[in-house]
């Protein structure tokens, strides 16, 4: 089932077998700024809001019989302790850490630490790439 960041179940994802494990558990973090989706540069960024997205990954989870918990934050530190509550329960990572893409080392440590399989994501196309931010 998919579950919201707080743990509870998000709208239209029902595990197809109730009470069985999820095939897979991702936990898909949004980084700073990324709460202005929608509103901000919609003509670099898009309409599409974090809310809608969630909710998108919730259903595609949902159909797939996995679980998705997302989560946004603007404070690195935040996403550094939800990328370590992860481990243990997560399968894998799916992160967008927007502005500390090229920044942000403990981010990157902390993704290496909880040894789960990390995938970065991003909002638009860069023509520039960044050894830093590359997932091993």
């Amino acid at each position: 089932m998919a579950r919201r960041a707080d743990g509870s179940p998000a709208p239209g994802a029902e595990n197809p077998v109730k009470g069985a494990r999820p095939a897979i558990r991702v936990q898909v973090l949004h980084g700073p700024n990324l709460n202005l989706l929608g509103t901000r540069d919609p003509e670099v960024y898009g309409t599409t809001t974090l809310a809608e997205i969630d909710a998108e990954l919730a259903r595609r989870a949902g159909a797939r019989g996995a679980e998705v918990r997302c989560a946004q934050s603007n404070l690195e530190g935040e996403l550094v302790e939800l990328i370590q509550r992860a481990r243990g329960w997560a399968d894998a990572i799916v992160i967008n850490p927007g502005g500390y893409t090229h920044t942000s080392v403990a981010i990157r440590d902390a993704i290496d630490a909880v040894s789960l399989r990390p995938s970065r994501s991003t909002c638009r196309t860069s023509t520039r790439a960044s050894r830093f931010v590359t997932v091993r």
